[in-house]
Formats: C-alpha cells, sequence, structure tokens
C-alpha cells in the first residue's frame, strides 16, 4: 500500500513538473531558439547578416553624412537642428557598439564575442534610447514653445541653453542605464533570437521598483510629452491659418510649420520602428505566449531601421540638409561663413 501510494505521488509529482514546464514556453524555447539560430542552412545565414548589415551600414554613413553637414555649413546650426544632431549621434553610435555585434551573432550562429561585449553592447542599446525618447521630447517642447508661446522663445531657447540641455539628458541617459547594474539588481544576457544582449532583472522588490520606475520615466512620460504637445503644435498651426497675417509673417510661420512637421516626423518614424520591438518584449516579459526566432529577428530589423531612416527624412522634407548632402557627396567646396 505504502508503494503504490509512493508511486502515485511520484507520478503527481512527474505530471506537476510537466505541467509546469508546459506553462513556461518561453524559458522553455531560450535553447531551441539557439539551436534553431546555430543550425541556418547558409542560404539562411546569408539573407539575415546581409539584411541586417545593409540597415547598418545606412545608418553609419548616413548619420556621418548629417553630423558632416552639420559641422560644414554653419547656416545649419540652427538651434531646432542641435536636436537632430543629438538623434544622429545616438543612431551613428548604435552603428558602432550594438548593431555590428548583432551581425556578427547572425554570421556564427551564437554569441562569440564575451561576456563584457555583450554587457556593452546592451548597455548602448538602452542608453542610446533613453537619449533619443528623451531627444525627442525636448524638441516637442522646442516646438511648442515656438509656435504656441512664441513670443517666451528668444529668452528660453539660446545655442548655450539647448546645448546645456542636451548634455543634461545624454546625462541622464547614461546614468540611468548603468545604475541597475552598478546596484548589482540586473544583468545582460544574448537573446538568441532577437540577436541581442538584453536586460535580465533579478525580480527582488528593489529590482522590480527600480525597474517600473526606470521604464515609466524613460518611455512613457517622453512619449506623452511628445504626442500632447505636438497635438498642441498643430492644432495652433491650423487656428493660425486663419489669421490675416503679412506676408512676412505667412513666410515665417511656413518654416516654422516645416520644422515642426520634421521634427514629427522623426519621432513617428521612432515610434513606428521601435514599436513592435516593444511589443515582442513585453509579450517576451510576461512570459504567457513563445515567440518564434523569426518574429524576434524581425523585431530587431524594425529596432536597427530606426537608426537608419532619420537621414531620408531630413533629406525629403528640408531642403538646407538635402542641399549640402548634394554638395558632400559631389565633393563641393564647403560653404564659407
Amino acid at each position: 500500500m505504502q508503494f503504490e501510494n509512493g508511486l502515485a505521488s511520484s507520478r503527481l509529482l512527474n505530471a506537476t513538473s510537466n505541467i509546469s514546464m508546459s506553462f513556461n514556453p518561453v524559458s522553455a524555447s531560450q535553447d531551441d531558439l539557439a539551436v534553431e539560430l546555430e543550425s541556418r542552412p547558409v542560404s539562411l545565414v546569408v539573407v539575415e547578416s546581409l539584411f541586417l548589415l545593409i540597415i547598418n551600414c545606412v545608418a553609419f554613413v548616413g548619420n556621418a553624412l548629417v553630423c558632416f553637414a552639420f559641422y560644414r555649413n554653419s547656416r545649419l546650426r540652427i538651434i531646432p537642428n542641435y536636436y537632430i544632431i543629438s538623434l544622429a549621434l545616438t543612431d551613428f553610435l548604435t552603428s558602432v557598439f550594438s548593431l555590428p555585434f548583432s551581425v556578427g551573432s547572425l554570421i556564427a550562429g551564437r554569441w562569440p564575442f564575451g561576456d563584457w561585449t555583450c554587457r556593452l553592447q546592451g548597455y548602448c542599446v538602452f542608453a542610446f534610447s533613453i537619449a533619443s525618447l528623451h531627444t525627442m521630447a525636448l524638441t516637442a517642447c522646442n516646438r511648442y514653445i515656438r509656435v504656441v508661446h512664441f513670443h517666451l522663445y528668444p529668452n528660453l531657447y539660446t545655442s548655450k541653453l539647448t546645448i546645456t540641455t542636451v548634455l543634461i539628458v545624454w546625462a541622464w541617459a547614461l546614468v540611468c542605464s548603468a545604475l541597475p547594474f552598478m546596484l548589482g539588481i540586473s544583468t545582460f544576457v544574448f537573446h538568441p533570437g532577437a540577436v541581442i544582449c538584453y536586460s535580465s532583472p533579478s525580480f527582488t522588490p528593489a529590482s522590480i521598483v527600480l525597474f517600473t520606475t526606470t521604464l515609466t520615466i524613460n518611455i512613457p512620460a517622453p512619449m506623452a510629452i511628445v504626442i500632447i504637445l505636438y497635438h498642441k503644435v498643430f492644432k495652433a498651426i491650423r487656428q493660425q491659418r486663419f489669421r490675416v497675417s503679412t506676408e512676412r509673417r505667412l513666410s515665417t510661420n511656413a518654416e516654422e510649420i516645416r520644422l515642426a512637421q520634421l521634427l514629427f516626423t522623426v519621432s513617428l518614424g521612432f515610434c513606428l520602428c521601435w514599436g513592435p520591438v516593444m511589443a515582442v518584449e513585453c509579450i517576451r516579459f510576461i512570459g504567457v505566449w513563445a515567440v518564434s526566432r523569426q518574429v524576434y529577428l524581425i523585431s530587431t530589423y524594425f529596432g536597427a531601421t530606426s537608426s537608419a531612416i532619420n537621414v531620408f527624412i531630413y533629406g525629403v522634407m528640408n531642403r538646407a540638409f538635402r542641399v549640402e548632402f548634394v554638395k558632400i557627396l559631389c565633393c563641393k567646396k564647403k560653404l564659407t561663413e
């Protein structure tokens, strides 16, 4: 009788263990993702690696072109363009310190660069994303003051003050991204599906509080600022179009409208590219559904594309940048001041 009870208990424990395993698809699929990444046919390795490599090269060359145009032409050094350069720097650094390692992982079928490099990549992805989001919030504030409260603009927005606020945003992003790891409540691990290193918190009460606070301040807060302020900006623009203005006033308004549309398009492009990434990350974090390697990889492509599209937005929507791009590519002489 005791033997039968022990056998029944053993079977119950095995069944419970199997059920528990079946309801934890994400953790169970990590090894499967690693095996799938390593066992891809050569043709798939070439296609996946080449696609991300092209995005990486476009991000590197395009954002270097934006920075060089800003340095080369003094007429581009207007206050809104300081924010554009800040965004270009985040994208350029992403193409240097993040994307090449993902390309190498796709080629090797594993993470071949060691733990230190994994921490570097994960930290850079987090830091540069925070810097981009807060910089876009600054651009929204700039456009809001310029269009809605234009009488305050000359006092609030000088070159020195603008550069200072951009540097503060960068300092915040760099420190905030390092804080969980300096406190030892989080680390970075390689994800074989997304081929990037991501943050893995320890799920202690302290880490949960810090993780939630950090996410709230660095993702929903700046996005809410962007949405609310650009809504007010374009509402004010629609109202101004019904007012009687002089010819010069109309010309000034047209320039401000174009700048607002440009900076809003940059923010929209960032959100559209990072939306799929955030959706997949939420699914991974919740751990309810298993996500295929292809879905993870596509989300990485979307995130990488956000670093490559801005140069095309500037080229299409900003004539000054477009002209300077042509001059640089055609090796024309530098514009004298």
